[in-house]
């Protein structure tokens, strides 16, 4: 099941939500927002748009969601390749799944 479930949050879950949120978001923002502000903007609104979408999970889901939105967001900023925000995000995903879920179940 783990490796189908790996396949099916990069695919479905990392690489969608990275794409929207970091390059359809974050960038388009960062890009016309000149001056030292244009990244703590662009990565405040990318990241509480992530949190936002998370809101299912209620409040505290929201703002976990959202400081992860910030990791990521700095991890594309930093390296401009938003693969990398997608690895984090299925190893964060990844550590979740099996530190903390599976545990629960036993």
């Amino acid at each position: 099941m783990t490796p189908i479930w790996i396949l099916v949050n990069l695919f479905f879950t990392c690489l969608a939500e990275e794409a929207i949120f970091r390059r359809l978001i974050q960038q388009r923002i960062y890009d016309p927002v000149s001056g030292k502000y244009a990244l703590l903007v662009s990565l405040l609104v990318a990241s509480l748009a992530f949190g936002l979408a998370h809101y299912n999970g209620g409040v505290l889901y929201i703002l976990l969601a959202s400081v992860a939105g910030l990791f990521y967001g700095y991890i594309y900023y930093k390296t401009k390749i938003i693969e990398s925000a997608m690895f984090l995000y299925v190893l964060f995903n990844l550590t979740h799944l099996l530190l903390f879920t599976y545990p629960s179940l036993a």
